[in-house]
């Protein structure tokens, strides 16, 4: 027994003295292949499988002119940007969101130099060929996208209707009408852990705002919130695993119209009672055009951005910021190879931060990359395998071999137990709770038993927590299903659990 414990101490003091190391080397900046291309204020996303990304449009100059409708690819492998076929028409200031089913969708924008936009267009990765979309009511430029649970895209701000959008893959159709209380451009917008949508701040025709409001896809409408403390235009904002919203940077437009006012504050909504936390400050500035990513550990990283009050042209930021959500502290990195804005951020699936473009005919292109722990030696066998010469001879009073604790293994999460379901306003609601030291990060997919998927989501829970994830029906599987209670499987990860779904 006490040797069993000395080797578990020691592997446990081995990983923290990893962890610390990897801590203390800190984040570095890599330099990647460049891109063909400048590509201001572009759009970006990153591929199924997070090892590729595109950056699409945004402004190249020719030398005599502008092109937006330029698009490249990145691949980690190969460490080198691909040219990919071009845009139908100019975008600048529009947004991009990776679909349920591989493609991507481009939507609104400026097509510069002619004005705001209502077009959007369908990119397939597996052919490298873009297809027109069905356009929204309106034109919106500097909008944002959010993937909701049920795999359809809401389009939020960029048009001064205050009217929201909602694109449905499988129909090809936009539905509109969803009112906002306020018509927001560049809003900061985050999907909460239940599945809403938080808009804040943003400006309108002639005021910025502090205001904000939750959408719920469950009834289709915006409700007003409390307001955040401090007034924010082109803020960024990431849920926390532990539900909350951080919304950081932004600006305030100030007399006369062309000053800048940089907010170089952050605060953090809780949805649990509807308030957010006194304004703290960021390790420095990071206002108008920053771009905040988050990594699968739940650390959010804000790249860039501007740090001057008069100019929007003005110091530009070469280090990115840090968030750990375990301490509530920033940390900076150090400088990189380039200072941007109205640059693109995305985090690829091994945890690295790829940015790219920027104002300036910005070029260069850079990962900034995180240390991995060093791998614990395996131990030794505590018995060993006998050879032919020596096999010994039980007896009845033999003391067994030390037992050796396994290494610890990656937490998963857990589907809480429930034999029966229901579906309220259209929505089933699980259990799901978080068993293991770390972050965990699943996805949830409820299908008929034997048959097609209901619906699905990405799953993220604080280590030790339990979660209520909300998952969508479509008003056609509503309908088949309120005609008797259907027997459904659920799928966390791993683990399955059979279950009986009453509509």
């Amino acid at each position: 027994m006490l040797r069993t414990r000395a080797v578990a101490a020691a592997l446990i003091l081995f990983c923290w003295l990893g962890t610390a190391a990897a801590e203390a080397a800190g984040p570095s900046w890599l330099t990647t292949g460049p891109t063909a291309y400048s590509h201001m204020d572009a759009a970006a996303v990153a591929l199924p499988g997070g090892d590729s990304a595109l950056i699409i449009g945004g402004l190249h100059w020719t030398g005599t002119t502008h092109d937006a409708q330029l698009v490249e690819r990145y691949d980690r492998a190969s460490d080198r940007w691909t040219t990919m076929t071009r845009l139908a028409e100019p975008r600048r200031s529009s947004e991009a969101i990776a679909l349920r089913d591989g493609r991507v969708l481009v939507a609104g924008g400026w097509n510069y130099p002619a004005g705001a936009v209502a077009t959007a267009d369908l990119y397939s990765p597996e052919t490298d060929t873009w297809s027109a979309a069905e356009p929204m009511d309106g034109p919106r430029s500097s909008l944002r996208l959010v993937l909701l649970d049920d795999g359809k895209a809401l389009a939020v701000g960029g048009g001064y209707g205050g009217l929201s959008e909602i694109y449905d893959p499988s129909s090809g159709h936009w539905s509109s009408g969803l009112r906002t209380g306020m018509p927001r451009s560049l809003p900061a917008v985050a999907k909460l852990a239940d599945g809403r949508v938080l808009a804040a701040g943003g400006y309108g025709t002639w005021d910025e705002y502090a205001s904000a409001e939750l959408y719920d896809p469950a009834t289709g409408t915006w409700t007003p919130i409390a307001p955040m403390h401090a007034v924010r235009v082109n803020a960024v904002a990431a849920t926390l695993p532990d539900g909350r919203v951080l919304v950081a940077g932004g600006y305030q437009r100030s007399t006369p119209a062309s000053a800048y006012a940089p907010a170089d504050t952050f605060e953090i909504y809780d949805p649990a009672d509807d308030t957010w936390t006194t304004p703290a400050r960021l390790s420095r500035p990071r206002t108008n055009n920053a771009r905040m990513v988050t990594l699968s550990d739940g650390r959010l990283v804000i790249t860039g951005g501007y740090n001057a009050a008069g100019s929007p042209y003005e110091g530009e930021q070469n280090t990115a910021d840090i968030y750990d959500p375990r301490t509530g502290t920033w940390t900076e990195t150090p400088p990189a190879g380039a200072s941007r804005s109205q640059h693109v951020a995305i985090a690829l699936r091994d945890d690295s931060v790829l940015v790219a473009g920027g104002t300036f005919d910005q070029r260069t292109s850079e990962r900034l990359v995180f240390p991995a722990p060093p791998t614990p030696p395996t131990p030794e066998p505590q018995n060993p395998t006998p050879t032919a010469d020596a096999v010994p001879t039980p007896t009845a009073d033999a003391v067994p071999p030390p037992r050796i604790d396994p290494l610890p293994v990656r937490p998963k999460s857990v589907l809480s137990a429930a034999a029966r379901l229901r579906a309220k306003r259209g929505a089933v609601t699980v259990k799901v709770r978080c068993a293991g030291p770390g972050v965990c990060a699943e996805r949830l997919t409820l299908r008929v038993r034997g048959g097609r998927t209901l619906a699905r989501t990405d799953v993220t829970v604080a280590p030790g927590k339990t979660r209520t994830v909300r998952l969508m029906l479509s008003k056609a599987d509503r309908r088949r299903l309120a005609k008797r209670a259907t027997k459904v499987t659920l799928t966390l990860g791993p683990t399955t659990r059979n279950a009986t779904l009453r509509v």
